[in-house]
């Protein structure tokens, strides 16, 4: 995870994970509680050796856990505006989701009910892995979705379940297909896109990602505006989450 950056995709996109470190050390340095961030190894979920990045606050207190999965294109430095006040009473664990910040980056399945699986037993083997008999679970965005989908596998590790803004994605219906018509210039794009990661405009932006994303996404940016004194810090920030290889 630390090794040192080489190839044309990490000098076209700027990625680096030492600045990821430094720029998530930086936006937590405005954190009030003292923190401590640790690789979590979860075995075998999806690579052969996964490992799960992780704040611990107050970890001291003997309340039920508090566990935050964050949203899409999110990591646990997102959080610095709600840890302090969520760690007042209890311990409080900030986990960058597989795939996502400074956690590993495997290679997921194409088929996303084997990734659901694949997300949801990462998030079971790092509460072994931090032994936590029972927690309350806060996702966010995608992370509700995570959070949802865990619950329904394992309820008896869940004091209490939270969902912030959270996704939700019905089945496609079978006649999906057979029914939708798709002007046929559009068809090459269609599948075209089929085929590239979400996050891709970001990858493709290159040095330009962070302007990219603080031209696009201000709302994100100014809802730090009143703790963080460089705005960019937080552009860079989502930039270097997204920017390094895609799973």
């Amino acid at each position: 995870l630390c090794a040192k950056d080489k190839g044309w995709f990490n000098w076209w996109t700027g990625t680096s994970f030492d600045m990821l470190r430094a720029l998530e050390k930086r936006i937590l340095s405005y954190l009030k509680t003292p923190y401590r961030g640790s690789f979590v190894d979860v075995g075998h979920c999806v690579g052969e050796a996964d490992k799960i990045w992780t704040l611990s606050l107050n970890t001291e207190s003997p309340n039920v856990p508090l566990v935050l999965v964050h949203g899409l294109g999110a990591g646990v430095a997102l959080w610095v505006l709600n840890l302090d006040a969520l760690a007042r009473e209890r311990p409080v664990y900030a986990i960058d989701v597989l795939g996502f910040g400074r956690s590993s980056r495997p290679r997921f399945s194409t088929d996303p009910m084997v990734v659901e699986k694949q997300l949801v037993k990462s998030i079971e083997e790092w509460r072994r892995e931090m032994n936590l008999q029972e927690m309350i679970l806060l996702g966010h965005s995608m992370g509700g979705f995570i959070a949802a989908s865990y619950a329904l596998s394992y309820p008896d590790r869940l004091r209490h379940l939270i969902l912030a803004d959270p996704w939700g994605m019905p089945e496609k219906p079978k006649e999906f297909e057979n029914n939708a018509r798709i002007r046929f210039w559009l068809r090459p794009i269609f599948a075209v896109s089929k085929m590239l990661n979400p996050l891709w405009p970001i990858r493709f932006a290159g040095p330009y990602g962070p302007s990219l994303v603080s031209r696009f996404r201000q709302d994100i940016v100014m809802k730090f505006s009143n703790v963080i004194t460089d705005g960019m810090d937080i552009s860079n920030y989502i930039h270097q989450c997204n920017s390094q290889n895609p799973t």
